[in-house]
């Protein structure tokens, strides 16, 4: 063997190629099972990376005694002629398998479950495929007698809807647990109830806890539960995310944890919810990345407001209902410049469900009022129905306040008939943002606008969205972006469809 295989970093960059991100992972898998039966060295290191991963329960299942299990297939479900003893991997997937077992577990026996348990690191259950829910809670009572959780070495746990009851969920918790993403419904969520203080004690170390929902259309009239309690212990957490809308005490709770550093967050609708909050300390001190979806701008600044002085590196605000829309935006705008830092604020982004509206004019000095002081904005989205309106030297001016700009969205489907910006106004940007990758802006052209010289060109730019911008000759207005913008690559303009643009936009070249 070469002496580079006795190494262990060599040895697990090796193994890696043949790990969960392999193309052909049924093939790799068989690669790795050689590895593991060649010698002692790479014995370990490839059942690791073997087990690492998986998405049912079935081969940790399946690594105890046959004689063990009683596998059962519903008579129904049977291929012609097929038996589980035949084709088993088939029906061990199948969503009408029972299984059970034939007599007391032996302690040699669950340890030969456990050599193997031990090594998986992530489940990412297939809400597809049937797992054997029945069996492990026989093994979870087995093994909290003898060698505590089943899975001790478990720091990822995907649970989707679908899966099993919820309570099984606590069968995969152990000290290490890390990540935890768990799909809720409506109908699943009263058993929710405190659970994050039940976690705060089965897996203190975990960062990242998601509730998320598949059901796109929430529930009228939902009351939240209660998630956590003022003794909530889960001291390590830096990641919460939840599309389920959480009640005032989850917020307040939620705010006393000094590591929470990013909080992506629904607030509820109803109104004895929208009380306000109070906290004798500063509210989310290690909070840097900020996303709230709420009934209104009303009801998402109002929380902004709660938060106080905070440096907060990311803000998005997603409103349900467009309300009072253009005194919102200018609330919001006026609340972002008074609570954050200037030099640390990267990402600002306000956002809308509600589309059917006209939309509203907002003026640019606005931005370069409140914002103009944010040298460092990387991206800047305003995803709601409104137009940004001003002169082209007010671009300008807003191109030289953020040369840092990467992303830039002034207004969903801007018009061009409520606002002065022409498309002499783009070479702002060619001028003063070297980086800016993408840029929505509606602009006006007259015939000499396309004749113009100028010698700034981006590099950077690759989509450019004109909305309900106003051309007097398209194609001459096209070949203007082009001089402008040679690396474009996407190009949409209402109400024609994207433009696919290769290499240029002159004439024939441009591809509806």
């Amino acid at each position: 063997m070469h002496r580079a295989l006795s190494v262990n970093e060599i040895v697990g960059v090796v193994l890696d190629f043949f790990g969960p991100n392999a193309v052909d992972r049924v093939r790799d898998s068989r690669t790795l099972c050689s590895l593991a039966q060649t010698c002692k060295t790479l014995h370990d290191p490839a059942l690791d990376v073997l087990w690492r991963v998986q998405r049912t329960l079935w081969p940790v299942l399946l690594c105890l005694p046959h004689e063990l299990l009683d596998i059962q297939v519903d008579p129904e479900y049977l291929y012609e002629g097929g038996s589980v003893a035949s084709n088993p991997m088939t029906h061990y997937y199948d969503r009408h398998v029972q299984v059970r077992f034939t007599r007391a577990i032996l302690p040699s026996e669950f340890e030969r479950f456990n050599y193997y348990a031990k090594r998986i690191r992530r489940f990412n259950f297939d809400k597809h495929a049937k797992s054997p829910f029945d069996a492990i809670r026989d093994l979870a009572a087995y093994g909290g007698i003898h060698s505590g959780p089943l899975f001790p070495n478990l720091r990822d746990l995907f649970w989707p809807d679908g899966v099993d009851a919820l309570p099984d969920a606590c069968l995969f918790m152990c000290k290490g647990l890390e990540r935890l993403i768990l799909s809720v419904s409506y109908e699943r969520e009263p058993s929710l109830h405190r659970f994050l203080e039940y976690l705060g004690h089965a897996a203190p170390s975990l960062s990242q806890i998601c509730f998320f929902s598949e059901s796109k259309q929430p529930r009228l009239h939902y009351r939240p539960t209660t998630f956590t309690s003022a003794n909530l212990q889960l001291r390590h957490l830096e990641y919460f995310t939840s599309s389920i809308p959480l009640s005032p005490s989850d917020l307040v709770h939620l705010a006393s944890l000094d590591r929470l550093k990013k909080l992506e967050i629904t607030l509820s609708s109803q109104e004895d919810t929208q009380r306000p909050l109070h906290l004798d300390v500063r509210p989310y001190p290690s909070l840097r990345w900020l996303d709230v979806t709420a009934d209104d701008f009303g009801q998402g600044i109002s929380f902004l407001r709660w938060l106080r002085n905070c440096s907060l590196r990311a803000v998005s605000i997603t409103a349900n209902r467009a309300s009072s829309l253009g005194p919102s935006i200018e609330a919001a705008l006026q609340l972002i410049e008074d609570i954050t830092d200037p030099d640390v604020l990267t990402h600002l982004s306000l956002d809308t469900v509600d589309t059917g509206l006209d939309g509203c004019v907002i003026d640019i000095k606005t931005l370069l009022k409140n914002l103009g002081s944010f040298t460092n904005i990387d991206s800047f989205t305003l995803d709601v129905p409104c137009t940004i309106a001003g002169a082209d030297y007010q671009l300008d001016l807003l191109a030289q306040a953020w040369p840092q700009i990467r992303h830039l969205s002034l207004g969903k489907c801007p018009s061009a008939e409520r606002t002065s910006f022409t498309v002499r106004g783009l070479t702002a940007f060619a001028r003063h943002c070297p980086k800016l990758r993408e840029l929505r802006v509606a602009v006006t052209a007259d015939k000499a606008a396309y004749n113009l010289d100028f010698e700034e060109r981006s590099e950077s730019l690759a989509k450019l969205d004109l909305g309900k911008s106003l051309f007097v000759n398209r194609d001459a207005a096209f070949g203007f972006v082009d001089r402008l913008f040679p690396t474009l690559e996407h190009l949409s303009l209402v109400p024609r469809t994207r433009i696919t643009l290769d290499g240029s936009l002159d004439g024939g070249q441009v591809r509806l």
